[in-house]
């Protein structure tokens, strides 16, 4: 039991005492030596400035069953109320203010702390942030605590002891009106000097503050009404780290569950990875035979394969788009396409252009603007996700689409709708998310039970638009592009709990070596989303060659492999000190090594082997969370292992051991 000097809210050692303070703040403790101390709600008011409960006249206390609320009242300020649900292991958190005369509130903060003890003291502990979107070769930092350091994170944060597992997760769990910033400094180790978490951060990593791209907004979008809220925000501590994560991502999906799919994982062939712009009709043909010719066993769970024509598939001709769609299902396969519903990519010179949804229109009447002037991210221009144009046009290209036979779409660069602006379209949406999801609540619609939509640049959160999302930028063949996507899956593979799939970018395999296509390849089986992205044609006008044929022949037909991929379930971090560094575009980064996934009486073990000379690794069973192990295989080899309470392998230079243990 844990007892308060205000109120006592517990059942069991699992639960969160909730206290108010003489000085009108809030202290969140939980047995073990979790504790936010003198937290308070703060809300930004267009018209009043700062209102903060800790300067209120006064503050009140009452509980109910598992729920304490704190009211804020001054006779000079609108009522500032917060909620504290307590649920086992987590607390959801969400706080708002109140006047009848209407309210402008453009940051919202749940969360202020000062001195937040989070782990041990002595421990290897870690404050991981996380990037808005994957735009930018973003990615995850397992930041060492070091006493001054500031971090922000978007979205969620975690604070972990890489040696104990035990972790602390905080962030929000809605994703409709606010971008939610993490803001923390850390302090001796395991406390932080101070925390933050609102809803409102616009910044260069939001995509709102890139001088460089064009006009610049530096404020979030105001929220407005008689009733303003927050966003509802977790803060959940937990005996290891990835499970704190995995019951972040399960909050998520329970507000907002995924996308609904039934057509198993995704095995296929898209084209940017190796013919890009140069997409040509002839090419994508030869493509679809090799694969139906050669690759007869390349399928999912439900023997499907997919092959999906990227960006610049507007080199073909509308009859051919058809044929190729043709011809892909007369080879047993499913055509896909590519579309980037937001962006303008006609430059401020085209504005002029007409819509071709409606000839009525041109595009400067369908932007968002930066103080008059049209927003550009990406080197696009971004539609307004509001406009009714904007929704005519996606209707009109999903239904040609659908006309030419495709039933996969990659939706790209979505994180132009995102953007905040001087105003929308819709007058009662004030914020970029807002805007956002009300442009994807169309695409959702539109493409309704027809397509699977894999998202790609996009806002990690709202997930329930998108069947998988692209957890990385673009990633090639090269070690480091491996590293730089493993970057994402350390941080990322929770993200199963809210897509579908997570999805590991294109798998290129050419002019590296096999070792290296293993380890690339591996990424994708750690997914359930193996996407083949070399110029397999040898037709047409961008011909590719025999070589990447025979590596495709000799990677992507290891059945074994090819089995953990139709298990659609993203591998964990085994221990997940993210400790090997990394440049990958001059951009330093670190990754982890190990990961596994559980699966029934089976286990499986990916290690990467990142160096240039042969490494021995032995990793206990117990690690794995197993007791026991009867049997071994490495399955890229096939060569049988003999654990006893360990496993030990060897890995030779650059490359990738994964392991099926049977219990």
């Amino acid at each position: 039991m844990i007892a308060c000097a205000g109120l006592v809210v517990t059942a069991s050692a699992a639960d969160w005492g909730v206290t108010l303070n003489p000085d009108r703040t809030v202290t969140l403790g939980r047995e073990g030596g979790v504790a936010i101390p003198n937290t308070y709600p703060t809300a930004h008011s267009l018209a009043l400035g700062d209102l903060e409960g800790r300067y209120y006249a006064d503050a009140q206390l009452t509980r109910n069953g598992d729920v304490a609320t704190v009211v804020y009242t001054d006779p000079k300020l609108p009522t500032l109320t917060i909620e504290y649900r307590i649920d086992g292991d987590k607390v959801m958190a969400q706080a708002w203010v109140e006047d009848p005369s209407g309210l402008g509130v453009d940051r919202f903060a749940v969360i202020n702390s000062k001195g937040a003890s989070v782990l041990p003291a002595d421990g290897d502990n870690r404050n991981m942030t996380m990037p808005f979107d994957n735009d930018k070769f973003r990615g995850y930092c397992a930041n060492p605590w070091q006493q001054g350091l500031d971090c922000t994170s978007y979205e969620c944060a975690t604070f972990y002891d890489a040696a104990s597992r035990q972790g602390v997760v905080v962030g929000s769990v809605e994703h409709d009106t606010w971008k939610t910033g993490i803001l923390s400094q850390c302090g001796d180790n395991g406390q932080l000097a101070s925390l933050e978490i609102f809803g409102g951060i616009v910044d260069y990593e939001t995509n709102d503050v890139i001088p460089d791209e064009g006009p610049i907004l530096t404020r979030h979008g105001a929220v407005k009404g008689a009733k303003v809220k927050s966003p509802l925000v977790m803060i959940g501590a937990y005996a290891d780290w990835r499970d704190a994560l995995e019951a972040y991502g399960a909050a998520n999906a329970e507000r907002a569950p995924k996308r609904p799919w039934s057509g198993g994982t995704i095995f296929a062939w898209q084209s940017w990875g190796g013919m890009a712009d140069h997409l040509n009709y002839e090419g994508a043909i030869d493509v679809s035979n090799f694969f139906r010719s050669e690759l007869p066993a390349f399928k999912s769970e439900q023997g499907k394969t997919y092959m999906v024509l990227d960006a610049f598939w507007d080199n073909m001709t509308e009859e051919q788009l058809k044929d190729f769609a043709d011809t892909a299902r007369a080879n047993g396969q499913i055509p896909g396409i590519y579309w980037t519903p937001f962006s303008f990519w006609g430059g401020y010179d085209g504005l002029g252009w007409k819509l071709p949804s409606d000839s009525s229109l041109c595009y400067r009447d369908v932007v968002i603007t930066a103080h008059g002037v049209p927003r550009k991210i990406g080197g696009a221009i971004s539609l307004d996700p509001t406009h009714p144009a904007t929704e005519q046009l996606i209707k009109w290209q999903f239904a040609k689409f659908r006309q030419w036979g495709y039933e996969y779409v990659k939706l790209d660069f979505l994180n132009s709708g995102s953007l905040e602006a001087d105003r929308f379209y819709r007058p009662e949406i004030t914020t970029g998310m807002q805007a956002y999801n009300y442009g994807m609540g169309i695409v959702d619609r539109v493409a309704g039970s027809d397509f699977f939509v894999d998202l790609s640049i996009a806002p990690v959160f709202p997930s329930q638009y998108g069947n998988a999302r692209r957890i990385a930028c673009d990633a090639w063949n090269a070690i480091d592009h491996t590293q730089y996507m493993l970057n994402s899956l350390s941080g990322s593979w929770w993200l199963d709990q809210v897509y579908a799939y997570n999805d590991p970018d294109h798998l290129v395999l050419r002019e590296v070596s096999e070792g290296e296509n293993r380890m690339r390849f591996t990424t994708g089986a750690m997914t359930g989303t193996v996407l083949l992205g070399d110029n397999f044609s040898l037709k047409g006008s961008y011909l590719g060659n025999q070589d990447v044929r025979d590596r495709a022949l000799s990677i992507a037909t290891n059945q074994a492999v090819l089995d953990v991929a139709r298990l659609g379930r993203s591998f964990r971090p085994l221990y997940g000190g993210m400790n090997t560094a990394f440049k990958h575009y001059d951009q330093p980064y670190s990754v982890d090594d190990a990961y596994y996934l559980v699966d029934g009486d089976n286990a499986y073990l990916a290690v990467y082997n990142f160096t240039d000379r042969p490494t021995t690794r032995t990793i206990p069973l117990a690690d794995l969370g197993l007791s026991r192990c009867s049997s071994a295989t490495e399955l890229w080899s096939g060569s049988t292992l003999t654990p006893g309470s360990t496993l030990t392998l060897t890995i030779p230079p650059t490359d990738v051991a994964l392991i099926r243990l049977k219990q």
